[in-house]
């Protein structure tokens, strides 16, 4: 039988066990819970405001500006995702799209253009204690949980980390506890604590890297395709629990995938992009229902058609 079940009419199953395990999850109260803190937290119109962002790699270096060969990742890239909702970037592989969310999280250094996060501007001083505390808002879920994990630590310690490093509790037995009650929250439950990543399967390494992003208080989550590594039998669950917590928690998400299915059922908003600039921008139902952009009708137009099939 299976360890989890499906609601009637929906696209996505609910996590009502621990994944490989028949022990039910142990739900925390949002809240009353120290997870729940940043729930009555100034709410700001918009998450995320990005303008005119331009970012370009080196392919070949030289001391003569002319003799230089670039690679233009990110074009005069804006958009606006507001508070709660989620903001969905498609297009073909290498477009842009994680780049912009590498961008957003401070893992690159734009060329040009601003960033601004819960109304801080977070690029033109990112060193700045504001814009640190910004950032922290910001966490980011990885497509591949195997090589974003450290294999030589616990998943407590991988979990325990952000907290540390943040000093978000008072102790270390605090620490435990909350990193205890993520890890229940998530599914994977108490005993996967001391256990290390190349122990649990796919989907329970993402589960991990769920719970290690939660472990900042974020109140916006980037996932950049956190499920096409994943079964498709695991994918629905991962996806479900993303949908949960940001419900429960009142995260704004900025999603990417190429898997527009799953975009549809995701997001409030899509943008499309292509050789690093953005095609369009619309409400999702909007953009399926009547896309402007020639590239976007291309994009759903490969998109899989039952009808075809009967």
């Amino acid at each position: 039988s299976s360890s989890f079940s499906f609601l009637e009419n929906s696209s996505f199953s609910s996590v009502d066990f621990i994944e490989g395990n028949d022990s039910p999850v142990n739900r925390i109260d949002i809240q009353t819970h120290w997870l729940g803190k940043t729930l009555h937290a100034q709410v700001n119109s918009s998450a995320i405001q990005v303008k005119n962002l331009q970012l370009s790699f080196v392919l070949q270096k030289s001391l003569f500006k002319r003799n230089r060969r670039l690679l233009k990742a990110v074009d005069n890239v804006s958009f606006t995702i507001n508070q709660g909702d989620t903001f969905g970037l498609v297009g073909e592989s290498g477009s842009g799209k994680s780049t912009v969310a590498k961008v957003i999280a401070g893992l690159h250094r734009p060329d040009e253009g601003h960033i601004s996060v819960l109304g801080q501007d977070v690029s033109s001083n990112p060193k700045s204690k504001a814009s640190r505390n910004a950032r922290r808002a910001v966490q980011m879920i990885f497509q591949d949980p195997y090589s974003s994990l450290n294999a030589r630590m616990r998943v407590l310690d991988i979990v325990a980390e952000p907290i540390r490093f943040y000093k978000l509790t008072n102790s270390e037995q605090e620490t435990l506890e909350v990193v205890r009650d993520i890890l229940d929250h998530v599914g994977l439950g108490t005993d996967s604590a001391f256990r290390y990543p190349h122990e649990f399967s796919g989907g329970q390494r993402q589960r991990i890297s769920i719970a290690r992003a939660l472990a900042s208080r974020p109140r916006i989550l980037i996932c950049d395709e956190p499920t096409s590594a994943l079964d498709v039998s695991v994918q629905a669950t991962i996806l479900n629990l993303l949908k949960d917590l940001q419900e429960e928690l009142g995260l704004t998400m900025l999603f990417i995938s190429h898997d527009l299915p799953v975009v549809r059922q995701m997001c409030d908003r899509i943008a499309v992009m292509r050789h690093g600039s953005i095609c369009e921008v619309s409400d999702t139902e909007i953009l399926f229902a009547d896309p402007k952009h020639e590239y976007s009708r291309h994009l759903l137009d490969l998109m899989p058609r039952m009808d075809l099939l009967t």
